[in-house]
This record gives structure tokens, C-alpha cells and sequence, in this order.
């Protein structure tokens, strides 16, 4: 299972091996630009297992580039575009459901018109919040 997120501020931005050399430039113009990326793959999750069926599955995590300030100060149609993208890279891969992290799940209907979009299920990380709430 995917799950799509974004870095929460630039500085983590910077912290990515491929961005580092972006602290050197102005952070408006970094967080911008990064807003404007297409999703990234950064990494592939393995030796998870589900505590229902006790089958191992693993998962990708993939990354929009735009923060929480690019996310609000756009229109929905631009993170709608951006995770549809994502999905479609997460069907690629082999995932069958994604799961929206941190601020694409807040933008917009809850990744209703992403679904719509899509040929994978989407899930908006409200049910995992619930589930891991005592």
C-alpha cells in the first residue's frame, strides 16, 4: 500500500540527499519550486504484517514536493492533479490502495475526486487516525 505524503516544511526539503544543495537558495522560491514537482518515490516498506490475517504485505512511500503552506494557498485542482499522478505511479508499481498522509487528505473532499480519478482504492488516513486512537 502506498501512501502519499508531502514534506511538512521546507527544511525537510533539505534534508532529501537530492535537494540538500537547495538550502543555499532562497526558501520562497525552494518551496515554490518543490510545490511544482511530480510525485517522489522515496522508499518501499517491507516486513509489515497485518495483525488481522497475520499476512506480510509491503508498502511505497511516495511524496508530493508542495508543503502545507503551498497546499492551502493553491486551488484544490492542483494537489487533486498531483495525487492523481500519484496514483496512477502507485498502480504501476503494484499497489492495489493508497492511503493519503498529512495535508492531502485535508485538502479538498478527502480524496473523493482522486478515487474518482483512479483505478486503485483511496483511503484518507482518517480510518488508520481512528484505529490508532486508545
Amino acid at each position: 500500500m502506498p501512501l502519499s505524503s508531502h514534506p511538512l516544511a521546507t527544511r525537510y526539503i533539505y534534508k532529501h540527499p537530492t535537494f540538500r544543495w537547495l538550502r543555499f537558495l532562497p526558501q520562497r522560491l525552494v518551496e515554490r519550486t518543490a510545490a511544482l514537482l511530480p510525485p517522489l518515490y522515496i522508499s518501499r516498506m517491507r516486513g509489515i504484517r497485518s495483525e488481522a490475517t497475520g499476512e506480510e504485505i509491503e508498502g511505497i512511500l511516495l511524496s508530493l514536493g508542495a508543503t502545507p503552506r503551498e497546499l492551502m494557498r493553491r486551488p484544490e485542482s492542483f494537489t487533486y492533479r498531483r495525487l492523481i499522478r500519484a496514483a496512477r505511479m502507485a498502480e504501476r508499481m503494484g499497489a492495489r490502495i493508497m492511503g493519503l498522509g498529512a495535508f492531502t487528505s485535508v485538502v479538498g473532499d478527502a480524496g473523493i475526486t482522486v478515487a474518482q480519478k483512479s483505478d486503485i482504492g483511496i483511503t484518507s488516513g482518517n480510518s488508520l487516525t481512528v484505529a490508532a486512537t486508545p
